[in-house]
């Protein structure tokens, strides 16, 4: 019970009011860094890096589905049989650092894909 209270402590904005009722400090870390970067990636039948290459210090990404098919999500040999499964217009975060990499693949066609690195 206390970590779930410490845990929804930090995930609060500084100056906001905890549920015991007193101000928060503000926070000396950032949750989002000024340095986050997009890319639009299109993603084919043949699985390929999201994003083609990682952003230097990277600890966090998202992946967003823009297109109107399923994107396959998993390593160097994903496929529609094996991968995890991004439905149109859904999109997953993952902790992730930049010596890591998450491939995407389409079961036909193409699909624009957006992803966001922190």
């Amino acid at each position: 019970m206390i970590r779930l209270l410490l845990i929804a402590l930090l995930a609060l904005p500084a100056g906001a009011v905890n549920p015991v009722g007193t101000k928060l400090p503000p926070q000396n870390h950032p949750i989002v860094s000024t340095g986050a970067s997009t890319t639009a990636i299109t993603v084919t039948t043949t699985a390929g890096a999201l994003p083609t290459s990682a952003k230097a210090g990277r600890m966090s990404l998202i992946v967003y589905n823009n297109c109107s098919s399923t994107v396959y999500l998993g390593s160097a040999s994903v496929t529609s049989s094996n991968g995890l499964p991004l439905v149109a217009g859904a999109s997953v975060s993952f902790d992730l650092s930049d010596s890591a990499a998450v491939y995407g693949r389409m079961a036909s066609g193409t699909c624009d894909v957006r992803v966001l690195e922190n």
